[in-house]
């Protein structure tokens, strides 16, 4: 009975890992709330390791238990849970007391974790045959695990019938409603730590010094939380001082900064050096306000056509990706002018 719940429990934790891969590999999550404590966990700096979705992290333990769990010895199987288990509560620690949100599917993967060290422990003497038919049996099972979540990801974000498709126009109503009579509006999904989004921000710069006609920018987050670290802590500074009116200010300083010191201490730095209401700022960083908004913008992203690309931008009706030159953008501003 031991072994038997040991190997559920395994496979309930290698089926939620996948769930949450298949949810950090999107724009938006398909098996979470993008705006509760799902969406927190998925956008904060714990969301990825050495650019490595945390995630997959999970779909690795679980896979090699799987297999140390089809093995008479036991002893392997207990270190590697053990590990996995302290793992697990160093997780669930970030949550409570760092990011102070719980996500459901990571607190599933890390309880799988602790109770499949548990039932390691409990099952360590048991040195009995593993026949070749409950191997099979176990690594089928452990395939379909892993690849349910993506499968059922595909159904969701298969798109419809030919004759009732929904296709994301050029001009989508997202980017159009910002336009604003008499102006030539710029708007661009941004990473501030993306180095192409970088240096198309000086692009702009310089294509806007050149244009004789009012335009305004408006920047909507799309950080890229499982590329870049300090992705979602800049989105969130840039909210913050949006708030005080600095919005460009910020946009400009978080730009300007090295990509390493744009986390949150290094963006707190840069308001203070901006002149911005510290106490305003710390309450806003401590609020919810921030990932609410970047939650929306990510959410404008997706209805816009943006699946995990930095930079896009739209200058009038005109869609444009990655740093494209000043003179081009100038072109543009012309034209839409």
């Amino acid at each position: 009975m031991t072994r038997l719940l040991l190997r559920i429990v395994n496979l309930v934790g290698l089926a939620v890992s996948s769930m949450m891969l298949v949810d950090y590999l999107r724009p938006l999550p398909v098996f979470c709330d993008a705006a509760a404590g799902c969406g927190l966990v998925r956008q904060s700096r714990w969301a990825s390791f050495l650019g490595i979705p945390t995630p997959a992290f999970g779909v690795a333990f679980f896979t090699l238990a799987l297999v140390l769990a089809a093995w008479p010895a036991r002893r392997l199987l207990v270190y590697w849970a053990g590990a996995g288990a302290l793992a697990a509560v160093s997780f669930i620690s970030l949550q409570l007391f760092v990011i102070k949100a719980v996500c459901p599917y990571c607190m599933g993967a890390d309880a799988s974790a602790i109770l499949l060290y548990v039932l390691a422990l409990a099952a360590r003497d048991d040195r009995a045959a593993v026949t070749s038919s409950a191997r099979s049996t176990l690594a089928a099972l452990g395939v379909l695990a892993a690849a349910a979540p993506f499968a059922v990801e595909r159904v969701v974000a298969k798109p419809a019938p030919p004759a009732q498709a929904v296709v994301a126009p050029a001009y989508p109503p997202v980017v159009a409603r910002e336009a604003k009579p008499g102006w030539v509006t710029v708007v661009e999904f941004v990473d501030f730590e993306c180095p192409y989004c970088r240096r198309l921000h000086q692009e702009i710069k310089d294509a806007v010094a050149q244009f004789s006609g009012a335009v305004r920018v408006v920047r909507k987050h799309n950080p890229l939380v499982t590329l870049h670290k300090n992705a979602m802590d800049a989105a969130r500074a840039a909210c913050c001082g949006e708030e005080q009116g600095k919005a460009d200010e910020m946009a400009e300083a978080l730009f300007s900064a090295p990509p390493d010191d744009i986390d949150a201490d290094g963006c707190e730095k840069l308001a203070a050096n901006l002149g911005l209401d510290m106490a305003r700022y710390r309450e806003c960083i401590a609020s919810k306000r921030p990932d609410e908004r970047i939650a929306a913008d990510l959410r404008d992203a997706e209805s816009a056509g943006i699946a995990g690309v930095a930079p896009v931008f739209w200058v009038g009706e005109q869609k444009f990706e990655g740093a494209r030159p000043a003179s081009i953008i100038r072109q543009a501003l012309l034209a839409a002018k």
